[in-house]
């Protein structure tokens, strides 16, 4: 990809999110964003070859709101923030344009998991 730059977009799955990433993808941009699980799921089987969205659960981040939410015992069973950047750095840097449609944990804990959508468009 040699120069490609990058850019965060959300809402990447429709409307003027999707517009932006394809507008960037072409000038040889790799774009990550967010959009809804099963949005992704069908994006993926309609975008055009050089293009990849995949689905990534972040599993349970011990955070401040975690743990106020939960209380502090709870919230301390699951990954620091820290130990899951580390992870998912490794997970996220790795996608590909083979990964299209693939679903992608970071970490699954036994705490409240939450779901979330990575997108990954490659020009």
């Amino acid at each position: 990809m040699g120069d490609s730059k990058k850019a965060l977009i959300t809402g990447v799955s429709k409307g003027l999110g999707r517009a932006l990433a394809l507008e960037l993808a072409s000038h040889n941009h790799t774009i990550i964003g967010c959009s809804p699980e099963g949005l992704s799921i069908c994006v993926a089987k309609e975008l055009p070859e050089g293009l990849a969205i995949v689905s990534l659960d972040p599993g349970t981040i011990c955070t401040h709101m975690l743990a106020l939410c939960l209380g502090h015992h709870m919230a301390s069973q699951s990954q620091s923030p820290q130990q899951w950047a580390l992870k998912a750095a490794t997970i996220i840097l790795g996608i590909t344009i083979s990964d299209n449609g693939a679903s992608l944990t970071i970490n699954r804990s036994v705490c409240v998991p939450t779901i979330s959508n990575l997108v990954f468009i490659e020009a």
